[in-house]
């Protein structure tokens, strides 16, 4: 499964190709607990593996949804009704201490609070050098570049060889 932004584009091949990288050498499988992405700027995508599906539908004990900042960690009580992390998340979003947040914000604080592993792939990127949307010097600024053609030569091999997403797309 792979969440991404509306305005990301993927490239289906070299997305194909980092699936199949994290397979053959051992780093995720069918009962890993990962997902490939950054864990605070997450419009260029999460990718989850089926283990982290699984855990993140899982039902947990909760007892009143605390989230404990210090370790990272929801409260829980063994007495209470389970809830699935995904929803401990979902309330945390909606109206909790994570409301206002943007959901590619939220994936890697979620991710955290089940115990789930998270990669980095810097093929996944937030600002893609080609597209609308840019962040110059702490702030955002219009990308003059709009198409691959106007792109250098190492931008260009980049976007077709390498380059798994890219958020502003």
């Amino acid at each position: 499964l792979m969440i991404v932004d509306d305005d990301t584009f993927v490239h289906p091949w070299n997305l194909l190709a980092i699936i199949s990288q994290q397979m053959a050498d051992g780093s995720v499988d069918d009962t890993s607990e990962t997902i490939i992405g950054h864990h605070w700027s997450g419009g260029a995508g999460f990718l989850f593996a089926p283990g982290a599906i699984q855990k993140l539908t899982s039902r947990i004990a909760v007892h009143d949804l605390t989230w404990n900042a210090h370790n990272s960690s929801w409260s829980t009580d063994t007495g209470s009704t389970g809830h699935t992390y995904l929803e401990a998340c979902l309330h945390r979003m909606m109206g909790g201490s994570w409301c206002y947040q943007h959901s590619d914000h939220i994936w890697g604080r979620c991710a955290k609070s089940a115990g789930i592993r998270m990669v980095q792939d810097s093929n996944m990127v937030q600002f893609c050098p080609v597209g609308t949307t840019l962040w110059i010097n702490g702030k955002y600024g219009p990308n003059t570049i709009r198409n691959v053609s106007m792109a250098d030569n190492s931008t260009q091999s980049w976007l077709r060889s390498t380059m798994v997403s890219c958020h502003y797309m």
